[in-house]
């Protein structure tokens, strides 16, 4: 008879909870895998929404709950959150603002009293991240650290903490007790190729996504997940990504079903995690304030944001520079690319004629000589969302300096011609100084944005919002794969660039890229990117591909699109990609561009990409154009026809 032990070093890579996790069921590891398991003698590990048992943690009477890294109430923020502002319209905040010093002596003494191991006691704003359109909740937040999991305790702290808070007249204000590990962030690595998982991911993949109904699901995909820095002591696992807002479903039936279609293939080693997430948004909304003077150029850069001319609703990366070769004068012509819907205009800013060609962009895609783009989409780069952030930046630099006590002293006693002590007077030439050199940098700036130095040109060809059949991402299913590509025609005077990859860092393996990856590899380690948001990171390719869940409106209602999905994870626990990274190039070290980044994760670090040779079949599709090459690569021609 098999010998049935629990996963000693992989499993405690999971022992502890995460902070989106609803549900969670561990893999077990055999000395010899038998066919005849009895499902009675289940030895994997079982958990549910953030408790160690298999069963949802309860709220009191008075609304307080206490999970195995939290407990508080009666409203706890959804998890993962960040402190926000107290709003001023709050019931309590004028009284917090007023006691705020003794208020958090009195509940650090109620923690005191009750041997809690704290780190840190505050009155804040929680808010649930990436939800910035919801209400803060108002918190008195004791950051502690919880040895075990099994213990229990902190409930009865956080009632006491609520008492006294309303004994102080806050009776709006919730309490939360949680250990900085629920937060943090899980290690994710591609699985190996020898994981037994790995022949039969694809198989099982479309059983699940067939055996399910998939709304509310968001991806699914399978990767070694753990809390140990270490891709061997993690161990793999499926993971089931569900929008935010099912996070109140009952999830553990559907936990069951995906363990009971890995045990038809004997696959008992891998767990299944369900998380909640979010897909990360398309266009980066925020400014980028690490855009500087100096990037005020004509010639337009690997990783520099891009968008729409003169729009500030979102911004993509203006991914590099391509050249095609025209079929007519076989002369090579350069063209930036992106993505397309970093493109693409919204309906509210466009005049009601013109929303029809909008829709068809949108389903058949843009080809060259289509005079409507030429005159809806010119596209900047650097986009005018950050020139206005860079000139924000500039002017509220100037602002702190001249606006410092300090300063003004000191100035009021130039200009009365008053005498200032040495090192007074060579501070403030110091300061004088950098005043200068920001206003040199808002200068150039305010010279490049009016001049409109930044339009880049016009889209030339797009794919619009398109899915396809693709010779890389073939698939049991026959699911499509996402095709999500422009080209952009330079117009004067913008110069065309040289592909360097230093835009922010220099810590990439190559300087430039060399060529494209061939139609017949598949990216084999880490994988780079330069975007307009995360920058300059690194990640390693995830072999099984991963499937992406969109739900779309119809005539009828909801539809639930699955597409399937070449994905790079992040390397660590930092993100690969973010929004406003969509449009940039991924590339191997030894500078082989593998495709185009197009969307991602909020809450993983997973980034979604087509493998380039698939959008160069879909360029030589909607173009007729055959032979592309990197600009400014030798011998990196290829000829696409099919």
């Amino acid at each position: 008879m098999s010998t049935i032990t629990q996963a000693s070093t992989a499993s405690t890579a999971s022992e502890i909870t995460w902070a989106t996790e609803l549900s969670y069921a561990s893999g077990v590891f055999f000395d010899q895998v038998s066919r005849n398991l009895p499902r009675y003698d289940d030895p994997r590990r079982k958990r549910t929404k953030r408790s160690s048992s298999d069963e949802v943690p309860v709220p009191q009477n008075d609304g307080l709950l206490e999970e195995d890294y939290r407990a508080g109430g009666p409203r706890l923020c959804e998890l993962p959150a960040v402190k926000a502002i107290i709003p001023s319209t709050h019931p309590d905040a004028n009284l917090i603002e007023q006691k705020r010093g003794s208020l958090i002596l009195g509940i650090q003494a109620i923690t005191r009293d009750s041997s809690l191991d704290v780190l840190e006691v505050d009155l804040v704003g929680r808010k649930a991240r990436g939800s910035a359109w919801q209400p803060s909740l108002v918190t008195a937040m004791v950051t502690a650290h919880r040895p075990s999991p099994d213990e229990r305790g902190w409930l009865g702290v956080a009632r006491r903490i609520l008492e006294y808070l309303v004994t102080e007249g806050l009776e709006a204000t919730n309490v939360e007790i949680i250990d900085p590990c629920l937060e943090s962030t899980p290690y994710v690595f591609p699985c190996y190729q020898s994981d037994p998982i790995y022949p039969y991911w694809e198989r099982v993949a479309c059983r699940i996504l067939q055996r399910f109904e998939l709304k509310d699901w968001v991806s699914l995909g399978c990767q070694r997940v753990g809390r140990i820095n270490s891709q061997s002591l993690c161990p793999p696992t499926v993971v089931l990504s569900v929008s935010r807002t099912a996070s109140h479903r009952h999830w553990k039936p559907v936990r069951e079903g995906i363990l009971r279609i890995l045990d038809q293939y004997n696959l008992f080693t891998v767990g299944v995690l369900i998380r909640y997430d979010l897909e990360t948004e398309s266009q980066g909304s925020d400014s980028d304030l690490y855009m500087q003077a100096s990037m005020c150029t004509t010639e337009a850069k690997v990783g520099y944001s891009l968008g729409l001319h003169d729009t500030t609703y979102g911004h993509g990366t203006f991914g590099g520079w391509l050249e095609i070769q025209n079929p007519t004068t076989q002369k090579w012509v350069p063209f930036g690319v992106t993505c397309a819907h970093c493109i693409l205009p919204r309906k509210e800013d466009l005049a009601p004629n013109d929303i029809p060609i909008l829709d068809k962009w949108r389903k058949t895609g843009i080809k060259p000589g289509d005079k409507d783009a030429s005159r809806l989409l010119v596209v900047d780069s650097p986009g005018y969302l950050d020139m206005e952030g860079m000139e924000k930046y500039f002017n509220d630099c100037i602002g702190d300096i001249r606006d410092d006590k300090f300063f003004k002293q000191i100035e009021e006693a130039e200009n009365a011609g008053d005498f200032i002590i040495p090192r007074d007077q060579k501070e403030y030439d110091i300061l004088i100084s950098v005043v200068q050199n920001f206003q040199r940098g808002k200068d150039r700036a305010e010279e490049y944005k009016y001049g409109e130095e930044y339009k880049l040109g016009t889209v030339f060809a797009s794919s619009g919002l398109q899915e396809g059949l693709c010779k890389t991402t073939q698939n049991e299913g026959n699911y499509h794969s996402v095709l999500d590509w422009a080209l952009i025609k330079p117009q004067a005077p913008r110069e065309l660039g040289s592909n360097r990859l230093n835009t922010y860092s220099s810590e990439s393996p190559i300087s430039s890229w060399k060529g494209f990856l061939p139609s017949h590899r598949e990216p084999d380690g880490r994988l780079f990117k330069v975007g307009r948001k995360t920058k300059f990171t690194t990640g390693f390719y995830n072999g099984l591909k991963e499937a992406r869940v969109a739900t779309q409106q119809t005539r009828t209602g909801e539809e639930q699109k699955v597409t399937w999905e070449h994905c790079v994870l992040g390397k660590g626990q930092e993100p690969f990609m973010a929004a406003g990274d969509s449009g940039s190039l991924v590339y191997t070290a030894a500078g082989q561009i593998a495709g185009l980044c197009f969307g991602g994760k909020t809450y993983e670090q997973v980034g979604y990409f087509t493998h380039i040779h698939d959008v160069l079949s879909h360029i030589h599709k909607m173009t007729g154009v055959t032979n592309f090459r990197v600009r400014g690569a030798e011998n990196s021609e290829v000829q696409i026809t099919e």
